[in-house]
């Protein structure tokens, strides 16, 4: 999980090294945070609040929607930053290469 640009792990985990796939993964959300405030260093916090405001609350729109498909929607799969963060994980120079707002062309992709 990354808060605040640093990655937290359960305890279990603590002692192994993180992998290359996730470090990626958890990378592009640190992009994704900064896409609102690109330029200015200063205000990253800012970019972080209003990253995890968005997440929280797309989460909820889509976790309704698992609730009224009996589950066939997956909500935190279904999240635009998960997505873009999952589809490009693996692909080791994403983050030199995304556009910014990549994540906005899944906020309507449900995945079930």
């Amino acid at each position: 999980m990354m808060l605040f640009g640093n990655i937290y792990r359960r305890e279990e985990y603590c002692g192994k090294k993180l992998n290359k796939t996730t470090q990626n993964h958890e990378g592009i959300h640190y992009c994704q945070a900064l896409d609102f405030v690109k330029g200015n260093e200063k205000l990253r916090v800012l970019g972080f609040l209003i990253f995890y405001i968005l997440y929280f609350i797309e989460w909820l729109i889509k976790l309704i929607f698992a609730i009224f498909t009996f589950g066939k929607v997956k909500a935190y799969y279904s999240i635009s930053f998960e997505q873009e963060a999952y589809l490009n994980e693996r692909k080791y120079t994403y983050q030199d290469t995304r556009k910014r707002f990549a994540w906005c062309k899944y906020i309507f992709k449900l995945i079930v």
